[in-house]
């Protein structure tokens, strides 16, 4: 899925350092690929119309991160500390995610697309016209979220926290869970397949169904 408003033919290699040497922490129109850049600490940050292919932000710490036009390929987020991030037309394909800290986010037009987000704390996130596709959600947190036009389709699911988000007009009938955390007043709404409704009916409402 395309969102993000970016080719590759109009940037200009470069270096995810290259945002230190402006005065408003801003990186635009860049190509930075198969770089190593992990433990970076900033507020605010700025980053525009650019691709990163292969690049490592491990236990970076980038506060209210501000993302437009950008694509992630093949990079890793592990532990990051993301919170307050604003993210707008953002594209991540088979990132690395795990752990990653996302409390408080704003996401608008943004693909997560075979991305493993185990662990991620998606907690108090505004959610607009986001896509996640043939990711790991598994044992994350989406907890106290406002969410409109979200999809999975095939994702791993099992234990999510959903606690204080509504589900209504989500459908999870093509993801996979064993059980997920929430009240039982949230699946209102909500559309799985006849094995998932089985699954939650037993779980939150004690209803046994027949085969």
């Amino acid at each position: 899925m395309k969102v993000a408003k970016v080719t590759i033919d109009n940037l200009i290699p470069g270096h995810f350092a290259d945002i230190y040497a402006d005065i408003d922490s801003i990186l635009h129109g860049k190509l930075v690929a198969a770089e190593k850049a992990e433990g970076q600490k900033m507020t605010h940050p700025i980053v525009e119309s650019s691709i990163f292919n292969h690049v490592t932000f491990n236990k970076s710490q980038l506060e209210r991160l501000e993302l437009s036009d950008v694509i992630f390929n093949n990079c890793d987020f592990s532990n990051c500390r993301f919170d307050k991030a604003e993210m707008f037309r953002v594209e991540f394909h088979n990132c690395k995610m795990v752990g990653i800290d996302l409390e408080g986010a704003y996401f608008n037009q943004v693909v997560f697309d075979q991305c493993r987000l185990d662990l991620a704390n998606l907690r108090k996130v505004t959610l607009k016209e986001v896509s996640f596709l043939n990711c790991n959600l598994v044992d994350g947190n989406f907890s106290e979220n406002n969410i409109r036009q979200v999809e999975f389709v095939d994702c791993e699911l099992n234990n999510l926290e959903l606690y204080g988000t509504a589900l209504k007009d989500i459908d999870l009938s093509s993801s996979h869970f064993e059980t997920l955390e929430l009240e039982p007043g949230a699946i209102r709404g909500l559309t799985v397949n006849a094995e998932q409704a089985a699954r939650l009916a037993n779980i939150y409402l004690g209803i046994r169904v027949k085969e």
